[in-house]
């Protein structure tokens, strides 16, 4: 049977439209739902943080709902020495066959002293943050430096977000291909690129605890974009890292919803606002700048706000004028080092 009728390539658009805007309907009706459900275990989080903290975990998935057990093996290049510093570049086995990377920044007096993670952004790496390329800083505004300056060792790993072209690596794909292809793999295993980049810091961390030269009651973590999510989840989960600074990333995750930043059944639970609290009583300073074509401002103050009195004296959101980019202004910083004193 063959249809003799026909009929323009349109005729049906009204009703896949009405099909779309009947999806973002009941998308909005559950998202309500599922905000009252969140907001009304605030006091919860507070009062008893743990059961939420083992819920992140669940949601990131593998590897964080696995133990672990003894230390990662690890090598050290020696890279350079200057004006008390010396860079070395360590990779670390966090399990087998896994070599995470990261450049270390440390005073050569080898005193006990707090130790600072430093996270990268978006087609980032260790180097582009810390300013040993040859482009300088860029919008990190020497953000590892600052660290060290306030008298902090300094640890920036590198996580999979670099863009090849900009580091001169032979690979035609772009960052977000190497990165979100690798995401929906791993969460077709249970898990999530955001859960294996937390598992390997915590490697890192149990085995940078062990080091004459680090106060394991002292460690902090910031970071910018990326840096700044990774810094706020990462010391959600780990409750080792006394103090986190995040530099223009805190939302709902509903305005940026790409793959790498949301997991299934999240909004029930947990978005940045509840990550903020299971790191109460801990400090934590959030900085935005006013000008970001990249985030949302009112978004982000919004979710500062459900924070609200619930943040006096561990968390501080301070709004900055300017661009993408870790603030140029150190009040933040001696905040965040101060509570790591």
């Amino acid at each position: 049977m063959r249809f003799t009728y026909t009929e323009p390539d349109g005729a049906g658009n009204s009703y896949r439209e009405q099909y779309e805007k009947g999806i973002l309907n009941v998308m909005e009706k559950r998202r309500r739902e599922l905000d009252e459900r969140r907001m009304a275990g605030h006091a919860d989080i507070l009062r008893d943080p743990e059961p939420r903290r083992e819920k992140l975990r669940l949601l990131l998935g593998w590897p964080l709902t696995e133990e672990r057990s003894g230390l990662p093996s690890y090598t050290e290049e020696f890279v350079t020495e200057n004006e008390g510093i010396r860079i070395d570049r360590m990779v670390f086995e966090v399990m087998p066959g896994l070599p995470a990377y990261g450049m270390l920044f440390r005073h050569t007096d080898d005193r006990r002293r707090p130790l600072v993670f430093s996270i990268h952004g978006g087609m980032g790496s260790p180097e582009l943050s810390s300013g040993i390329m040859e482009r300088g800083t860029t919008n990190y505004n020497d953000m590892v430096e600052r660290f060290l300056s306030g008298g902090a060792n300094v640890f920036a790993p590198q996580l999979l977000l670099w863009d090849p072209g900009l580091h001169a690596m032979n690979d035609a794909r772009t960052a977000d291909q190497i990165r979100l292809i690798t995401d929906t793999r791993l969460q077709l295993m249970g898990g999530s690129i955001t859960a294996l980049e937390i598992c390997c810091m915590q490697r890192e961390l149990d085995l940078f605890c062990t080091m004459p030269w680090v106060d394991p009651d002292r460690i902090g973590i910031g970071g910018l974009s990326y840096g700044g999510f990774y810094s706020l989840y990462t010391a959600a989960v780990e409750t080792r890292f006394k103090a986190a600074m995040v530099s223009c990333d805190f939302s709902d995750r509903f305005t940026y919803c790409s793959t790498d930043y949301v997991w299934k059944g999240a909004a029930e639970s947990v978005t940045d606002a509840e990550a903020a609290l299971l790191i109460h009583p801990r400090r934590l300073i959030v900085q935005m700048a006013d000008e970001d074509p990249l985030t949302d401002i009112e978004v982000a103050k919004h979710e500062a706000e459900r924070v609200g009195a619930c943040g006096k004296d561990w968390f501080t959101f301070h709004v900055f004028h300017g661009v993408h980019e870790f603030s140029p202004d150190d009040g933040d910083v001696t905040l965040f080092l101060d509570a790591l004193r």
